[in-house]
């Protein structure tokens, strides 16, 4: 069993550095790393000068790079070069602790109908939520009456794993900054990640893996959420979307997410699910004192371009609204 590793990356060769060298002292499973580069010309040299000190050229360590940057794109270039049994999508801020191929290792090699899995982020605390804070946020439809026990994509287009993570437990979706694939169920079902989700942005990853996790469902394979395989996700702030663009896609992605998830009636009843979620977001900016209009109007104007989002538009409405 080995792995195939794709990273796309955009202005961030720092953050880069410290994945990579996590992920080459993981040892002889990693088949090849695929970085995929999209940055200008200088923040590219930069990752160009930093893998060629980790050793560009070997066989275990590939770069790629494409004209404009795309994280679907990206990771599609990556699937279409990868050539392990498995491809393990990690962003580029996230370190791998020592030894977590091995677990991996073990871990579906004891179970082979597993097809994707997740991992939990240590850097985020699980701590159980109270009764009080679960209905507050099931009542805006961001989260469950009970206490969840699987990885869940809600009405509202929002995915949420259980908290506390505790063993193995089937999940509908995968968290972006780190899940892994089974090769030969990608080909089989020709799943990719869509390409009209062109900027870094909202969930990207989410309509990709519930695709993933479907297929597999129909299958008859899994798909694992796993409390033995964990990542640190840094989010590091050496280079962010601004917070419009994130806004926007907020509220756009659901609405073109939804689109492609669910039809006919299923997707009319999931639209005032999005919009009535906005109100929760809004509420919590207002008490921790952050702005928060700009998401109303973001929602009023993925209503305004409904049909355009559902399309999948997505590229001029950014231009148009983002400097």
């Amino acid at each position: 069993m080995n792995f195939s590793v794709v990273i796309p990356t955009y202005r961030r060769a720092a953050s880069l550095e410290a994945t990579l060298e996590s992920i080459l002292r993981q040892g002889d499973a990693v088949r090849e790393v695929i970085v995929v580069s999209q940055s200008e010309d200088e923040a590219h040299e930069a990752v160009v000068r930093m893998m060629t000190a980790l050793g560009l050229g070997s066989n275990q360590l590939r770069l790629l790079r494409l004209a404009a940057p795309s994280s679907t794109a990206a990771r599609n270039a990556g699937i279409t070069a990868a050539t392990g049994d498995w491809i393990i999508f990690s962003d580029d801020d996230v370190i791998w602790p020592d030894g977590l191929l091995v677990r991996l290792i073990a871990k579906l090699s004891a179970a082979p109908d597993i097809a994707m899995l997740a991992a939990r982020d240590l850097s985020r605390v699980e701590t159980s939520l109270s009764t009080a804070q679960r209905w507050f946020g099931a009542f805006f439809l961001v989260n469950t009456w009970a206490a969840l026990t699987e990885g869940r994509i809600l009405p509202s287009i929002q995915g949420r794993y259980p908290s506390p993570i505790r063993g193995d437990v089937p999940t509908e979706w995968a968290m972006g900054y780190w899940f892994a694939v089974r090769r030969d169920h990608l080909a089989a079902h020709g799943l990719r990640f869509d390409e009209r989700l062109t900027r870094y942005a909202y969930a990207e990853d989410l309509l990709f893996s519930v695709q993933c996790a479907r297929a597999a469902q129909r299958s008859g394979l899994r798909s694992v959420l796993s409390e033995d395989i964990a990542v640190r996700h840094l989010a590091t702030d050496e280079w962010r979307t601004s917070a419009r663009h994130v806004d926007l896609a907020f509220a756009w992605n659901r609405l073109f997410i939804a689109s492609q998830l669910y039809a006919g009636a299923a997707f009319w009843f999931r639209l005032p699910a999005i919009g009535w979620s906005m109100f929760h977001q809004v509420i919590s900016r207002m008490i921790r004192r952050r702005p928060w209009a700009y998401l109303v109007y973001a929602h009023f104007l993925g209503l305004l371009y409904l049909g355009r989002i559902r399309a999948g538009e997505l590229e001029p409405l950014y231009r148009r609204h983002l400097p």
